[in-house]
């Protein structure tokens, strides 16, 4: 069973998705319910984002975030990309993290533990969230022809299997990181640059958010809606994204930071991991982002 096709429309349903409409964006595309509903290969009308146009049915929408008052209505949009900023080129090792909200949280700690060694940490601007958002930003993220990077992380994955606007389908997002893997591989043949894909973290096994309930409070409840099986799902069609990258000459490394958290917290189906990860989240505590930037730094100086 493939959670990522079988399960949407029905967690739309869950969410209370029917009527709800936008307040602050203009449509600019068709009506989506997330992103792998608009044209993701195409430099267009790729992005699901909130219309106060879209009318429909095909436009109702969960916003990202955790906040509640998520519901909304969408359309397609092509929203423009962040560009890095490097303020220190001088640094003997110059690198670029490319990752969602996991590569924010330990960024500090992470850049901490490289300095003496003589690294500086550049992070993409903002949170890169999704393959989709990957794929269409990489180049304005790299910028190779500005900047020389000698290590460059990766990571995508939660914001792909999540219940909201940014929902792709597994092969969505194996078709998207594959064009983001291929613009890194060819930095790597041009400047020597060591990659390291960073595996999706794991998912608690806790109760989802709905607007109807049983659990609309997102303190107590997981928002969006994640589950782990899709963690698993789509953390194998990233290795099969790496492998065959590596097949084809390039020179990928992998950390597992999966199932390094599910040894810190009990195994597959943990529903909890005090004082590690927070309650009913995919975030963690100080001491969890600690743990994860020490994992991370050592990967990254063993390169």
């Amino acid at each position: 069973m493939k959670i990522s096709s079988m399960y949407f429309p029905h967690v739309l349903a869950f969410l209370g998705i029917v009527t709800t409409h936008g307040v602050t964006s203009q449509q600019s595309g068709p009506p989506c319910r997330a992103d792998l509903d608009c044209n993701l290969q195409s430099p267009l009308l790729w992005r699901c984002q909130k219309s106060t146009s879209a009318t429909g049915p095909n436009a109702n929408c969960h916003l990202p975030g955790p906040g509640s008052a998520g519901n909304s209505t969408c359309a397609c949009q092509s929203p423009t990309c962040g560009v890095t900023k490097n303020t220190n080129k001088s640094a003997t090792v110059q690198y670029l993290m490319l990752g969602d909200s996991i590569s924010l949280g330990m960024q500090s700690d992470v850049s901490n533990l490289l300095k003496p060694h003589g690294w500086h940490l550049v992070h993409t601007p903002g949170n890169a969230a999704s393959a989709n958002l990957g794929a269409h930003c990489v180049q304005q993220w790299t910028l190779p022809s500005q900047f020389k990077w000698n290590v460059i992380s990766f990571n995508h994955g939660l914001h792909d299997l999540g219940f909201d606007t940014e929902r792709i389908s597994v092969e969505q997002y194996s078709a998207l990181l594959t064009n983001v893997t291929t613009a890194l591989v060819e930095i790597q043949k041009n400047q020597g640059t060591k990659l390291l894909w960073v595996a999706t973290t794991p998912v608690p096994t806790v109760p989802t958010y709905s607007v109807d309930g049983p659990c609309n409070e997102t303190s107590k409840c997981l928002n969006p809606p994640r589950f782990d099986a899709d963690v698993v799902l789509y953390n194998a069609a990233a290795a099969k994204v790496i492998a065959a990258a590596n097949a084809n000459g390039a020179k990928i490394s992998t950390l597992d930071l999966y199932n390094f958290v599910l040894e810190k917290c009990g195994g597959k189906g943990y529903s909890h991991c005090d004082g590690f990860q927070l309650p009913a989240n995919v975030h963690y505590t100080a001491q969890g982002w600690s743990a994860l930037a020490a994992k991370t730094a050592a990967a990254l100086l063993a390169l």
